[in-house]
């Protein structure tokens, strides 16, 4: 008896260790090397039966299927080998399943420095591309039975859909789950945690509240006062422009559009004048440089900059 149907044997005898059904799934992605064996069993199985007993099974048999067509004996077996391979796809399936629930990924961690980005494909297939100042975190709850990472900083997820195994990031405080949707979380340390929902559905959790976002929802947690509340944006660039090298602004705190220039171009700055804490800009910017970005601070508001050394000082007039 081939190997193959002795580890199949001891799979239905309930015999079988982990090392077998580990086996068993890998010839059971070669479908060809079992046809043989099926037909075999088949025919032995005809033989070892009388002749008038062979007849009866058979009438029996298209009897209770009720051919339209006269069936013989060789296309029953064809049928009876078609059942078998069908008996095959449920095993595969079954250890596929089973090996994709053990699945164990080492301890991964991606990190990008200020200004720079990086496009990262998990193995599940969900796709996070990776904003400036950022890191990736995932490994041993990463599997067929859940999919976890943790997020520092700030990354736009396309998950991969599965719903056996829903996507769940970590940040900070904050739980984001789904099961294939699209979303754009900020989450650097000591700033507010913003979820942004492009597609699908997701659960935000806090650790005191949770609630589902709808596309065009931002939810944004306050670790300071803990507390978590959601609205309907109308500019979703608000959230994802950065993914085509472009900034936009609605009004935003001058300190706030600074921390973002310290990410994207890898600089300091330093706050010469209290007047800027009452400074707001609105604005696109694409494409630019960290001089244009400055020119154009300079030219909407009383903003003045003076480089000194590898620090940028900013002051008010």
């Amino acid at each position: 008896m081939n190997k193959h149907i002795k580890l199949l044997d001891k799979f239905y005898e309930d015999k079988a260790t982990v090392n077998d059904k580990r086996q068993l799934a890998g010839m059971l992605n070669n479908p060809d090397i079992w046809e043989d064996d099926f037909e075999e069993i088949w025919n032995s199985s005809f033989g070892q039966i009388p002749e008038s007993s062979d007849e009866r099974v058979y009438n029996a048999i298209c009897k209770a299927v009720h051919p339209k067509k006269k069936m013989t004996r060789r296309i029953l077996m064809r049928v009876a080998s078609c059942a078998a391979i069908v008996g095959v796809g449920v095993v595969a399936l079954f250890f596929w399943n089973e090996n994709r629930l053990l699945t164990k990924y080492s301890d991964m961690i991606v990190e990008v420095g200020q200004g720079q980005k990086s496009d990262i494909l998990l193995p599940d297939g969900t796709k996070v591309h990776l904003n400036a100042d950022s890191q990736l975190r995932y490994g041993s709850r990463f599997n067929g039975k859940q999919r976890q990472v943790e997020l520092i900083g700030e990354a736009y997820f396309e998950v991969a859909k599965d719903s056996q195994s829903p996507f769940v990031v970590n940040a900070g405080d904050i739980q984001i789950q789904a099961l294939g949707t699209s979303f754009n979380i900020q989450a650097y340390p000591a700033e507010d945690i913003q979820t942004y929902l492009s597609e699908g559905s997701v659960l935000v959790s806090s650790p005191h509240e949770s609630f589902y976002l709808q596309p065009g929802e931002v939810a944004m947690y306050s670790p300071s006062g803990i507390q978590m509340a959601k609205k309907k944006v109308e500019d979703d660039r608000l959230f994802i422009a950065w993914m085509n090298d472009e900034m936009v602004f609605d009004d935003e705190p001058v300190l706030n559009i600074i921390r973002l220039l310290e990410r994207n171009y890898n600089v300091k700055f330093e706050v010469r004048s209290e007047k800027l804490k009452d400074i707001t800009f609105t604005g696109t910017l694409k494409n630019a440089s960290l001089q244009s970005t400055l020119y154009a601070l300079q030219f909407t508001s009383s903003i003045t900059y003076k480089k000194r050394n590898d620090v940028i000082e900013l002051s008010s007039d």
